[in-house]
């Protein structure tokens, strides 16, 4: 098991990365944090896209290899706003990944995040 995160934008542009390697014994934790996450829900931008609001076909409308849903970051104002790429990989053939705006990491996508920060923190 492995998650990993890479945080990017911001004021100065710099991009950090955190990884936790869970041991086994830990795995139901932090497999109740991936599952909860909505992997699979539309950003906020992408959500306004399928409603037509201002959705103009450009970049928001981009879908990944094979169908997969890619998370754009709004194109709403604060360009030094932070980007989020969230991978969490829970054995050889479940992999997942998400791209979120920095307005859109709450919840569980927080709970995960702080997790790994945490734990990378603990481990170096």
């Amino acid at each position: 098991m492995e998650v990993a995160v890479k945080r990017s934008g911001g004021f100065a542009g710099l991009t950090k990365q955190w990884r936790a390697e869970p041991a086994q014994a830990d795995a139901p934790a932090w497999i109740e944090l991936i599952t909860r996450c909505p992997w699979d829900a539309p950003t906020e931008a992408e959500a306004e896209a399928a409603d037509g609001v201002g959705g103009d076909g450009g970049p928001d409308s981009v879908d990944g290899a094979a169908g997969a849903p890619v998370r754009l970051a709004s194109a709403g104002p604060g360009a030094d706003r932070f980007v989020w790429w969230i991978q969490a990989r829970c054995g050889e053939d479940e992999q997942r990944e998400a791209e979120l705006p920095d307005d859109e990491l709450i919840g569980a996508w927080r709970e995960l995040v702080d997790a790994v920060r945490d734990w990378s923190r603990a481990a170096g």
